[in-house]
């Protein structure tokens, strides 16, 4: 369902990226976890999963982000997978958890 191929993001003003080469498949249904020490590009990887990266992030990213095979990278359809960070009470887009989650299947058109 999601497919990330040689994903890589150097943040603007930056020559080091924060993502080298990342290729990962998430399947229907499957559940992932991310975890990492801070720095690590965690939430940088998040924000490309749910397909926020073009709104939150500065940079340059490069690479294939597949979504049911359609490549999203450029700002194609945001919203296909949810993300909470490390901090709650400091979410993205909504003021809970369950809003922040649901988010991506609500823009998607669900319910």
């Amino acid at each position: 369902m999601i497919d990330l191929d040689d994903i890589s993001f150097t943040p603007a003003g930056s020559d080091e990226p924060i993502l080298r080469h990342v290729s990962l498949a998430i399947e229907q249904g499957e559940r992932v976890g991310i975890v990492g020490p801070s720095g690590s590009g965690k939430s940088t990887l998040g924000y490309h999963l749910c397909g926020a990266h073009h709104l939150a992030l500065a940079g340059v990213t490069t690479g294939h982000l597949y979504l049911d095979g359609q490549d999203c990278l450029a700002g194609g359809p945001p919203g296909f997978a949810g993300l909470v960070g490390q901090n709650p009470e400091a979410q993205l887009f909504c003021r809970t958890i369950q809003e922040e989650v649901l988010l991506g299947p609500r823009m998607r058109g669900g319910k």
